[in-house]
């Protein structure tokens, strides 16, 4: 029986196993960073229509240099929404700001534009938006909410690259935006990410930040390129008497494959050796996925249709389409038409580790983004200054979230399978 798994790089394929290895047989290509870095900055600000982009080692460096870059530190509050991963926060935290969380829309996932208004105070510099899931975030209300109080507003585009609304893509409304081409993204090289803006002003405080910056050492670089041709092994393997699983872990612990999330990052304290310049055999990578972003995208979208479509009349609570969200949207409302990528399909259930347990009996791993309120579950809440029960949506959507595959592995005949486990769990729950 074939296993469908929704994480462990799931964009690669054998044409990136093979770019990777040959990078890796290049090592004196690793120290440098020039065109095909240029050529990945270029590339992602065409695509979202901006003038400046920034490439560096992940996308929380792109959110630090961001904040840094516009003057953002000790004494000021950034306004972040619960229901993400530490990352986000940390980024503030590092700068030297605090963050402030604001509660989410149950249905989306996304900011609720009423709990960010009341938490906005004299102290507030900043508003991250999030895309969660490639899903457009409010983003035009909150710009013009912002800029009558001289707030500025970066765009978190880590699960939206290629997200769009009707008056343009995601990444393209506030000050700044950043993006992740982590190994679970939209596109992948592992690690790396990009902060971008069409301010000028702002651009030339990114340029002067992120060209002092060093690049990685040999290890790190090492890293990203071994990833593909781990994971396709891995993958192989999974549930061959366990041995795809005793690989990944014996690989982490031995260093040879990161963590995408460090031990420091769990307790807000910013690790050895980041923000970094990203080196070109890393964008390379990420250049050859970006060629497949459409194609990537539309499976993702068509997945998405198929879950609604076999999943409907379920008990389970569903992400709202595209079109309801245009339906509910008023008049003035800058959300209609959207065009949302679905990076994961998220459900509601009450007992998401039941429905976990029964489709890896079927060799299907679903998704547990974010299954706590500030993810990964052993975060360290106090060092980065989130209150258990200030966001009670988001606490309890958290405690009922599970994710669907949608990556470009999973073809349609796995999606079918992966929708009628989930009925089929749904009609026993309920009997």
């Amino acid at each position: 029986m074939k296993t469908i798994n929704i994480a462990l790089s799931p964009n690669t394929s054998r044409q990136d196993s093979l770019l990777a290895l040959r990078l890796l047989a290049a090592p004196g290509r690793w120290g440098y960073t020039g065109e095909k870095t240029r050529m990945l900055e270029g590339a992602v600000s065409s695509e979202i229509g901006v003038a400046h982009a920034f490439a560096l080692d992940s996308g929380r460096s792109g959110l630090y240099l961001a904040l840094k870059a516009m003057g953002i530190g000790a004494g000021d509050e950034v306004l972040v929404q619960a229901y993400t991963c530490i990352a986000v926060p940390n980024s503030v935290v590092w700068a030297g700001a605090k963050p402030i969380y604001a509660d989410i829309d149950a249905a989306t996932l996304n900011v609720d534009l009423k709990s960010l208004e009341a938490k906005i105070t004299p102290k507030t510099k900043a508003i991250v938006v999030q895309h969660t899931f490639g899903r457009p975030g409010p983003v035009q209300e909150i710009v013009q909410l912002a800029r009558a109080r001289g707030i500025r507003v970066i765009e978190d585009c880590a699960h939206a690259l290629g997200a769009s609304t009707a008056s343009g893509s995601v990444g393209s409304f506030g000050d700044a935006a950043i993006f992740s081409f982590g190994r679970d993204k939209v596109i992948s090289s592992v690690s790396g990410g990009m902060v971008t803006t069409a301010d000028p002003d702002l651009a030339r405080h990114l340029a002067r930040l992120r060209d002092a910056l060093p690049l990685p050492g040999a290890r790190w670089t090492f890293n990203q390129l071994f990833h593909p041709v781990a994971s396709s092994g891995i993958l192989r393997t999974y549930d061959l008497a366990k041995l795809g699983k005793a690989l990944l872990v014996g690989l982490q612990k031995t260093g040879l494959l990161d963590l995408a999330v460090r031990p420091e990052e769990r307790r807000g304290q910013m690790p050895k050796g980041i923000p970094t310049r990203l080196p070109d055999v890393v964008a390379q990578m990420a250049l050859s996925q970006f060629a497949r972003l459409g194609a990537f995208n539309t499976r993702r979208r068509t997945l998405a249709a198929l879950y609604d479509e076999t999943l409907a009349g379920t008990g389970i609570q569903l992400p709202p389409t595209d079109q309801q969200i245009s339906k509910s949207a008023n008049q003035q409302s800058t959300i209609s038409n959207q065009q949302s990528i679905y990076l994961r399909y998220t459900l509601h259930v009450p007992n998401p580790a039941h429905l976990h347990r029964a489709a890896r009996a079927q060799n299907i791993y679903l998704g547990n983004w974010y299954d706590t309120v500030i993810a990964p579950a052993d975060s360290n809440l106090a060092a980065i200054a989130y209150t258990p029960g200030e966001c009670p949506v988001a606490e309890q959507q958290a405690a009922t979230s599970i994710n669907l595959p949608t990556h470009p592995k999973v073809t349609l005949e796995d999606g079918a399978r992966v929708a009628e486990i989930v009925r089929k769990w749904d009609t026993e729950s309920v009997t």
